[in-house]
């Protein structure tokens, strides 16, 4: 069936997506993923979103696009899933528009209420060793997969790095901690989760406040409230979206990177932050402050392999911010 491919969309660090109209005039958002390279940290990622959105349209229908169809060339696979008309991500609703505080109160509740929706499916309890297991294999066998780029490794071997002109230790250096800090954790349910619940997969209506979740995936190895939580935080505490936005400064130890946060965003942020600490979601703080720290070590094999070796050092730095920031809260 013949398409004509009206704009690329930004997505995943290995993958392609496309708005595309069909011959019969559909607007229709294409994901795409190579079949041949990066299978690991594309194709498999593909592939849960493709299975989560299958799962949750049947659970929760109009919170996330139906899938249409799926395909296949000689080297990707694709699906098609549908196209929300008049929405924009949370990031950009942010950066473009200057929504009063009552409105950011509304959002933050609805995006919440939206999550609480899904979180409300299956609760069950969380293995014995989970925590270890998610720290093993999405913050130290990720950090060591980015290592097997030489120019990652010489800059994550550096004692004591800087961070717009703080002074940190690196994270490898305060693993020993990071490993006895986890296991003092206590994890005791899991639920359905989202999975990547960053402010670009949550797409708001400017006019009607409508929420609506996009790109889930099936990768949390623990998928409890705080995973989700923690990846909202990434954006509007730790400025993930803002800050991809812009172009780091690497100079032997040194990160630098000049950007700047909308007012809105610095609002939702206080606001989100509030309601997470508050006594009705009753959160495991420790579990989503260490959650926060990982969403910027997990993803730099994904930033090294796509050609970004400069983002991923920013993000390595952020992880060094971020733990450092814990020890002081929780104590060395």
């Amino acid at each position: 069936m013949p398409i004509k491919v009206l704009e690329i969309l930004k997505g995943g660090s290995l993958g392609r997506t496309e708005l595309i109209q069909t011959h019969l005039g559909e607007l229709r958002v294409r994901k795409s993923i190579s079949s041949l390279k990066n299978r690991e940290y594309g194709e498999v990622r593909w592939h849960s979103q493709l299975k989560r959105l299958q799962r949750y349209d049947s659970l929760l229908p109009g919170l996330f696009p139906k899938v249409i169809q799926l395909g296949a060339t000689e080297d990707s696979y694709f699906f098609d899933i549908e196209y929300f008309k008049g929405f924009c991500n949370l990031k950009s609703f942010f950066c473009d528009y200057s929504p009063n505080h009552y409105q950011i109160e509304l959002i933050a509740e609805k995006v919440i209420d939206c999550a609480a929706r899904l979180h409300s499916y299956a609760i069950f309890d969380s293995y014995p060793g989970s925590l270890g297991v998610y720290l093993q294999e999405e913050v130290l066998q990720k950090l060591s997969d980015a290592c097997e780029d030489t120019r990652f490794e010489v800059f994550s071997d550096i004692s004591t790095i800087q961070l717009n002109g703080l002074g940190m230790p690196s994270l490898k250096s305060q693993i020993p901690w990071l490993r006895e800090f986890v296991a003092k954790i206590k994890n005791g349910t899991e639920c359905f989760t989202h999975g990547n619940l960053t402010l670009e997969n949550i797409l708001i209506n400017p006019n009607s406040f409508e929420i609506r979740f996009i790109d889930p995936y099936d990768e949390n190895i623990i998928d409890c409230r705080e995973a989700d939580f923690s990846q909202i935080l990434q954006c509007s505490s730790s400025h993930y979206g803002i800050m991809s936005d812009y172009e780091p400064f690497v100079n032997g130890a040194s990160v630098f990177l000049d950007y700047k946060i909308p007012t809105p965003l610095i609002q939702f942020n206080e606001v989100i932050s509030m309601r997470f600490t508050s006594s009705g979601l009753d959160l495991n703080t420790e579990l989503l402050d260490f959650l926060h720290f990982s969403q910027f070590a997990r993803m730099l094999p994904f930033k090294v392999q796509s050609g970004d070796l400069k983002r991923a050092i920013l993000f390595y730095a952020l992880s060094c911010k971020l733990i450092q920031e814990m020890r002081v809260r929780y104590g060395n």
